[in-house]
């Protein structure tokens, strides 16, 4: 019963139409000669084919069932799979950036603001094959780069050429030493889509 459910199923629709029907036009012909006959042998046939015929009505109605529960599952595993990646998507790390003592960084940093758009992009070097550096989007100027083990992190759940969006979260400076540095923590917020990507 199993594998004729199995084989029956892996029909066309049309096929299956056919052969689940074709055995109840038979019955309904042979019922018709054997009223007009009298034959006893179309009247055996024609119960024959009406057992057959409500037989495979009966298996193709479960193997619609069985078929729509699938789509249902398939449908719900996608959701599934969707919302996960939306979650993925969705990072909420906060982390110091490094390097900000080189080049005019600190003069940028002076510049920046909290809540200021920044693009995390990966910049993969001999010294460090996991780098990625912090951008400032209104700036257009460099601020510096991940910590290692952030960027070995990222590199590892996201691949070595994601870029990440991300915010500016605090600007600091030593209040009673004016010759101090800026540092600079910022929030990595969530993956960067290919369409807002301007770098």
């Amino acid at each position: 019963m199993k594998k004729f459910k199995e084989w029956l199923k892996s029909l066309g629709l049309i096929t299956r139409f056919v052969l689940c029907y074709t055995p109840l036009i038979l019955a309904v012909v042979l019922y018709i000669i054997y009223f007009s006959t009298s034959s006893i042998f179309a009247l055996i046939l024609g119960l024959i084919f009406s057992i057959l015929a409500i037989f495979l009505l009966i298996i193709e109605s479960k193997i619609r069932s069985e078929l729509r529960n699938q789509a249902n599952k398939e449908i719900a595993k996608q959701r599934v799979e969707y919302t996960k990646i939306i979650h993925d998507s969705e990072i909420s790390l906060f982390t110091e950036i490094v390097g900000v003592h080189f080049e005019s960084r600190q003069r940028y940093l002076s510049l920046c603001e909290e809540d200021d758009e920044l693009v995390v992009i990966p910049d993969h070097t001999k010294d460090y094959p996991n780098g990625y550096a912090v951008e400032h989007i209104r700036l257009n100027k460099r601020l510096g780069y991940l910590p290692e083990d952030v960027a070995e992190e990222l590199t590892e759940k996201y691949g070595r050429n994601t870029k990440f969006n991300a915010t500016v979260f605090s600007i600091t400076k030593e209040s009673d030493n004016p010759n101090s540095d800026y540092e600079c923590e910022i929030e990595i917020t969530d993956v960067r889509d290919e369409e807002e990507d301007l770098w």
